[in-house]
């Protein structure tokens, strides 16, 4: 049988190219270690159970703070002394207008014979502690010829609410959204966070004693140790 004779014409057969990038792409896939390839679990944004804890925690570190920085202050240091505020003893009370929880609107520099108490925010722990300890002992101060008035920067609406549930007997002033009062008092500090204080004025309308920086259960107390509501009560 005669050989197969070689078509010179016939095209060459080429071997097949493959690109860099392919090469580059099927060396990487194989290199990758097929664990590396599982998928990856989406993480789900907003408040869960560890951050609302976390908040708790931080409220609740908040209150120790102020308890201890109250017992480091020296008890027999003079009230007008121990005030952060700027303000003194016998200084009047400003002319501004602020709103109750009802939004009634409030005269400050006609409040007599009231003390009044600032606290951060409505509803949260250590304000209630606050709010509650001049609730259980109203019957006291108004024995001793007192009335009480809470502040804070809260809304109207956010101070009926906490007034409602913790069913107190005394009003709670809203200084929002400026915060002009507790500014006079000094008891607003950067990044409008308040310093929990109280203050107690006269029959006059003047500054009779000022407590600054004060622990939320120390506050009721210290106030009326102040007025001599406990003794009045004993006698």
């Amino acid at each position: 049988m005669a050989p197969k004779r070689k078509d010179n014409d016939a095209p060459p057969t080429l071997p097949t190219r493959r690109s860099a990038r392919n090469v580059a792409k099927e060396t990487s896939y194989n290199e990758i270690d097929q664990d590396e390839l599982k998928p990856v679990k989406a993480i789900k944004k907003g408040k869960g159970k560890k951050t609302a804890e976390k908040e708790t925690v931080d409220e609740d570190a908040t209150d120790a703070k102020e308890e201890e920085e109250a017992k480091e202050a020296d008890p027999e240091e003079p009230a007008a002394k121990k005030s952060r505020t700027g303000i003194a003893v016998g200084d009047a009370l400003p002319d501004l207008v602020l709103q109750d929880e009802d939004e009634n609107k409030v005269k400050i520099n006609e409040l007599k014979n009231v003390i009044i108490f600032a606290y951060p925010k409505a509803s949260t722990p250590g304000c209630t502690k606050q709010g509650c300890s001049f609730r259980d002992n109203y019957p006291k101060i108004q024995k001793a010829g007192y009335s009480v008035y809470g502040l804070s920067l809260d809304t109207p609406k956010s101070q009926k609410t906490f007034k409602t549930k913790q069913n107190f007997p005394y009003h709670l002033l809203s200084d929002a959204p400026n915060g002009d009062f507790l500014a006079w008092l000094g008891a607003l500090k950067v990044g409008k966070k308040i310093t929990r204080s109280h203050w107690i004025v006269d029959g006059e309308g003047k500054i009779e004693a000022i407590e600054a920086g004060v622990a939320p259960l120390d506050s009721s107390k210290k106030a009326m140790k102040t007025i001599k509501a406990e003794e009045e009560d004993e006698e």
